[in-house]
């Protein structure tokens, strides 16, 4: 079971934030009501002076049992002692809290997804096909190309953290061998076909290819790797076929052929 904690979460929101996502109402309350939770638990810093307590009971003859200050102290104590087990319960519910808003987190990233792949075709069509990381060359040709390499820079980064975002929030992530799935509906031919797996690109360099950039719920991007599973086991069933044909033919009813 995965465990997600407060850090990892809190960077997750301030890029749906920062990307122009829109954060639902109740998850934004119940995570403000989680940092709260976290804010107390971390200040929880309480003195363990059981044994004064207890020597002043013991100078009064009082009774332990039911003493105020004793009870406190051995609160206290027990207090200390559940740090690890009340951090490990908070990651609990932060897990639980993504579980329950991740899909309406991440889905709330499909529209700057689009915006910024839309840039990216603008500027793809602008500028030619051209490395970004070719600034020289781009600057080179003046007028506003400067402006438009900035505008693919962003954009393109933008596609990339949201990539990250949609890693982190997966409960089951893509093998890495199909990332390129994540913001890319590549055909099943064309991915085998351009020898894909395990190639890592950036948005620009996908759409430079022709490759579609598109988003991807966990749930699209498992299609699209399942159906490359599926066309590669096609075509290895369709070869084994043919050397079965053409070795039949070769050979005959099954006797052995013989070259005079």
């Amino acid at each position: 079971m995965r465990t997600i904690n407060r850090t990892t979460t809190t960077n997750i929101i301030a890029t749906v934030d920062r990307l122009g996502g829109s954060i639902p109402k109740k998850a934004a309350a119940e995570w403000e009501k989680l940092n709260v939770l976290y804010d107390k638990a971390n200040n929880l810093n309480p003195v363990d002076n059981r044994a004064s307590a207890v020597l002043a009971v013991l100078e009064a003859d009082g009774d332990l049992h039911s003493d105020p200050a004793v009870q406190r102290a051995v609160t206290a104590h027990e207090v200390r002692d559940t740090h690890g087990p009340i951090a490990a319960e908070l990651d609990r519910r932060v897990t639980a809290f993504l579980d329950t808003y991740g899909s309406d987190l991440l889905e709330s990233l499909r529209q700057p997804f689009d915006q910024a792949a839309a840039t990216i075709t603008e500027c793809l069509d602008k500028l030619g096909d051209v490395a970004l990381d070719d600034s020289t060359a781009t600057l080179r040709r003046g007028g506003d190309a400067a402006q438009i390499w900035l505008d693919a820079q962003v954009a393109t980064k933008a596609i990339s953290d949201i990539v990250t975002t949609m890693k982190l929030m997966s409960p089951s992530p893509l093998d890495a061998r199909y990332q390129l799935l994540l913001f890319a509906d590549v055909s099943p031919a064309t991915f085998i076909d351009d020898q894909l797996t395990g190639v890592k690109l950036s948005a620009w360099d996908a759409a430079r290819r022709g490759y579609p950039l598109s988003f991807a719920t966990p749930a699209t991007a498992k299609e699209r790797r399942d159906a490359i599973i599926a066309e590669r086991q096609q075509r290895a069933q369709h070869a084994e076929g043919a050397f079965a044909r053409e070795h039949r033919r070769t050979r005959g009813d099954g006797g052995v052929v013989v070259v005079r």
